[in-house]
């Protein structure tokens, strides 16, 4: 029964990123989640222990592994994340509100013998991205 329930638990989990906050976050419902601060979506996350390491990373593998990705090549996915102003008093969109977003930026992850995951502002930078990994 344990494993139902996460399963439950996990197909309502969004991530999204708050362009005031700078917050990149994966939330199950207005104003409940798990925020890591990323003020520079130039860098990377990885689940590995060092200097990029962040515990929100399998919170987002979760994610990815129910949702479907852009692109796929290999062992890496491409998936589009919204981008939001952030807010006291709205609701964002994807939780039945009417705030929407003001813009998109593109998450890469790739799963190896450690997960690395990028984050791009532009769409093209990211295809180009997962287009140089070989089949």
């Amino acid at each position: 029964m344990g494993k139902f329930k996460e399963l439950f638990e996990a197909t309502k989990d969004y991530v999204l990123y708050n362009t005031d906050t700078k917050e990149l976050w994966v939330t199950y419902g207005q104003g409940s989640g798990i925020t890591t601060y990323l003020p520079d979506i130039t860098k990377y996350l990885t689940d590995k222990r060092g200097e990029r390491y962040d515990s929100i990373v399998p919170r987002i593998l979760r994610w990815a592994k129910l949702n479907k990705p852009m692109k796929k090549v290999k062992n890496t996915m491409m998936f589009e994340i919204p981008m939001y102003r952030s807010t006291k008093s709205g609701t964002y969109d994807i939780h039945g509100g009417d705030l929407e977003p003001v813009s998109k930026m593109y998450m890469i992850i790739t799963q190896e013998k450690d997960t690395i995951i990028n984050f791009f502002n532009n769409k093209n930078e990211a295809t180009t991205w997962i287009k140089s990994i070989k089949d």
